[in-house]
């Protein structure tokens, strides 16, 4: 005999096991739900499972074809961005290295900086 209590175990051994198979092969051994076919894990048990429409099931399109290529494009785009705002300022630090002396604009003859006043438009 044994040392320990004893426990009711009759009617969970009666109860009826899940029809699903495993992925060994075998039967699943959990109990079915009541009034159902299926284990809480299997569900597949009409009435059981993941309710109509289910949400979570919809298709968001990131990973087609043409928005794959579309990001693949934006990249490369950024890419020649940063590329050519590296080659300016690489430029610009150059060009700042080697100061050129500016021309007076009073030696080019200029009277006025105003613009003419503009004609009224014929009617």
């Amino acid at each position: 005999m044994s040392a320990g209590h004893t426990r009711n175990t009759r009617a969970m051994a009666a109860s009826p096991r899940c029809g699903a198979g495993t992925r060994e092969g075998h039967a699943c051994r959990a109990p079915a739900m009541r009034g159902r076919l299926r284990c809480r894990m299997h569900g597949s048990a009409p009435g059981s499972g993941a309710p109509r429409g289910n949400r979570n099931a919809k298709k968001h399109g990131a990973f087609t074809r043409e928005q794959i290529a579309e990001r693949r494009a934006t990249r490369e785009l950024l890419d020649d961005a940063r590329k050519l705002l590296g080659d300016l300022e690489g430029a610009q630090q150059r060009r700042s290295s080697h100061r050129i002396p500016r021309v007076d604009d009073s030696s080019i003859g200029r009277t006025s900086t105003r613009r003419p006043p503009r004609r009224a438009l014929p009617s």
